[in-house]
């Protein structure tokens, strides 16, 4: 049975964009939001010592991945506005950047948890761009990222609208104005 998700809106972009900092203030105004995660599957594989992590094993960790984004998923209310940091299309771009074989499950989870066609990407803005335990691609690998991306998102039929780069208050304001 397709799960209907027209209000369930992601917002994608390379590593260090400001995504999570974005979700943030959107729950700060009271929208509803969901973690990265990615982020959350690195931290437990690192404490696990596993070699399940993007850089070593991307394969496996999408796998990982894909698993827990669809239990978090099923536990919104698909009435509820709700904003992802990132979505299963983000898996396909990075085994695509990782030039894997993307198995036929994860397009077909894309159309199964059918997300609004409306995506928000965070651009590659060097001025913000850091690395940390988890996230460690430099700059040009966040480049491909973003490119690998948009091709994904574009091929599955969303419409990407661009964050400006600009302050919290101002990426915020122009997700509302899209959404009026």
């Amino acid at each position: 049975m397709k799960e209907h998700f027209k209000n369930k809106y992601i917002i994608t972009g390379a590593p260090s964009t400001g995504k999570t900092t974005l979700l943030s203030a959107l729950e700060n105004k009271g929208y509803n939001t969901k973690e990265e995660i990615a982020r959350k599957v690195i931290k437990q594989e690192l404490a696990l010592g596993s070699n399940k992590l993007p850089w070593l094993n991307v394969e496996a960790f999408s796998a990982l991945v894909l698993l827990e984004m669809q239990t978090q998923l099923t536990t919104v209310n698909e009435k509820d506005l709700c904003f992802f940091d990132r979505g299963i299309p983000d898996i396909i771009a990075y085994l695509r950047v990782g030039n894997k074989v993307v198995p036929a499950i994860y397009e077909e989870q894309t159309t199964v948890f059918n997300y609004n066609k409306t995506v928000f990407l965070a651009p590659v803005w060097d001025a913000i761009f850091s690395n940390d335990e988890e996230r460690k691609e430099n700059i040009e690998q966040a480049y491909l990222i973003e490119k690998s991306l948009i091709k994904t998102y574009k091929s599955l039929g969303f419409a990407i609208h661009t964050l400006p780069k600009a302050s919290i208050e101002e990426r915020v304001a122009f997700i509302e104005k899209i959404l009026e």
